[in-house]
């Protein structure tokens, strides 16, 4: 039955237009279907058609409430074979209404987006040995992202300053030392061979001791630095128990920080369901904003629903914070200390920011929030250096006049130069390359800031800075032999404008 349902839907509707639609449903009769939910079936087709999703969702899963309406004159509707069938293609049920059941190209039904995010805006808890705070945390699907903040309370600033001091040389062993002296090697594996702090931590959610796939330490993580840490840490989720996903536990050593978290409803196009948050399209793209209030201090996330023609964003350009409007009065935003950047398999978009709105004359019913610009990344987007054929021997510099044409920029290569850099942590046994550029930008509403990742001789590479028009690079061969360098994953700041109306 359930078959024959989803065949004789597709072949009757899935060529139609929207005025064909729009005609259908004024002619058909709907019994059991009340007034108020005909007209909410006409708005969801009309807002759906032509709508493009990055999830997947296809034309005919647009049209899902009308196409309803043709089982409805065609089936029984009292088997719940038949309502299951609904249920599962359309996400429509006679006498409960209209859902959004998201399908991949062949109609298929995708999993729910599991999507969480923290109950607050911060959990911490401290002793005497360190204060471990979590910054963000989100759940998607079976992935949970946790980024956290480690202050070490029994090492200062001067006690490493003084060992550095000391040392005649840099000895990993003296600064592992101090911190096994001070206790640290409960919360803390410490190497004598290693300049790097990693933290003894696991998560729990749900009652379960999730397994971590992945950690980054986004800064302090050098024993010779290491007294305040951030990092960003990744956990595989099986098993979802909707009903009690909301607690978990981040342990660190000997400390433990419960935290809750709760459902985001993003493929709801209501600002209710995402709990007090607002949405707002520009051009394709289209952002959440979630509100996190604590007492007089407003903290804020933001999420991808749509990327519009780009992959993904990754974050909001340099001096382009949002701007919270509170009773007429602008209120100055600041970066979260945790340093978080866009995750790709969470949606997150960019750093967390926060506003004291302590500042603010009278009560506070709703504020207005503007964001002037995305960062966000094209990965088709690539550009290919060939500098094979150059006489690159005994030279330290080369100019270069190459143009690689990408959709949106053609960047013309200038110049490389080698050099030595002094620093320990950039030391590379061939030294370093810069890589000289310039733009000829063929649309105005994107420019082009830098490339996702590089590639030498087929090699990825870190790069681990940008200048103005200049990438930086460690060699991993030697200057002469060089043949190729490759720039994939274009990202540009885009010039899109976005307001939310948030309600306290």
């Amino acid at each position: 039955m359930e078959q024959n349902v989803e065949k004789a839907v597709k072949n009757a509707c899935d060529d139609m237009s929207l005025q064909e639609l729009t005609e259908y449903l004024e002619t058909v009769d709907m019994p059991e279907v009340s007034d108020d939910s005909k007209e909410r079936i006409k708005a969801l087709v009309e807002q759906k058609i032509g709508r493009k999703r990055t999830k997947g969702v296809i034309r005919f899963a647009y049209v899902a409430a009308a196409l309803v309406l043709v089982v409805s004159g065609t089936f029984m509707l009292n088997t719940d074979s038949v309502k299951a069938a609904l249920a599962k293609l359309f996400g429509f049920v006679p006498g409960v209404g209209v859902v959004e059941v998201p399908v991949d190209e062949k109609g298929e039904v995708l999993p729910e987006n599991k999507w969480y995010i923290l109950e607050q805006a911060k959990y911490n808890q401290k002793n005497d040995m360190v204060e471990i705070e979590i910054q963000n945390a989100n759940l998607v699907d079976d992935v949970l992202t946790v980024n956290y903040t480690i202050d070490l309370l029994k090492i200062s600033n001067t006690e490493l300053e003084q060992l550095s001091a000391n040392l005649s040389e840099e000895s990993f062993k003296d600064y592992a030392e101090l911190y096994r002296n001070k206790g640290y090697a409960a919360y803390f594996e410490i190497k004598d061979s290693a300049d790097t702090l990693t933290p003894l931590s696991f998560v729990e959610l749900a009652g379960n001791d999730l397994k971590m796939t992945d950690r980054e330490v986004l800064s302090g993580e050098s024993l010779e630095g290491a007294r305040f840490i951030c990092i960003s840490e990744r956990y595989r989720v099986a098993n979802f128990d909707e009903n009690s996903m909301s607690n978990g536990s981040l342990t660190v050593g000997e400390l433990k920080v419960d935290f809750a978290m709760r459902n985001l409803q993003t493929y709801i196009q209501d600002e209710s369901a995402a709990q007090n948050g607002a949405i707002c399209t520009a051009d394709g793209i289209e952002l959440l904003c979630v509100p996190m209030w604590e007492e007089k201090t407003l903290y804020l996330d933001f999420y991808t629903l749509e990327s519009g023609e780009f992959d993904r964003l990754i974050g909001f350009g340099m001096g382009y914070w949002p701007v919270v409007i509170a009773n007429n009065q602008e209120v100055e935003g600041y970066v979260d200390e945790s340093y978080v950047f866009a995750s790709e398999n969470t949606g997150c978009l960019g750093r967390r920011v926060y506003y004291d709105l302590s500042v603010v004359e009278g009560e506070i019913e709703t504020v207005e929030v503007f964001l002037d610009g995305v960062m966000a990344v094209r990965d088709g987007d690539s550009a290919v250096l060939d500098v094979m054929n150059l006489d690159m021997q005994n030279k330290e510099e080369v100019e270069l006049s190459q143009t690689a044409s990408m959709p949106r920029t053609d960047i013309v290569f200038s110049g490389l130069k080698k050099y030595q850099e002094e620093s320990e942590f950039l030391y590379s046994e061939y030294g370093n390359v810069a890589v000289s550029y310039r733009l000829e930008d063929k649309k105005e509403d994107a420019v082009f800031a830098g490339f996702d990742q590089m590639y030498i001789n087929d090699i990825k590479q870190d790069i681990w800075a940008e200048g103005d028009c200049e990438i930086y690079l460690q060699l991993p061969c030697a200057f002469e032999d060089l043949k190729k360098m490759e720039g994939k994953g274009a990202q540009y700041f885009v010039y899109r404008s976005f307001s939310f109306t948030l309600e306290k």
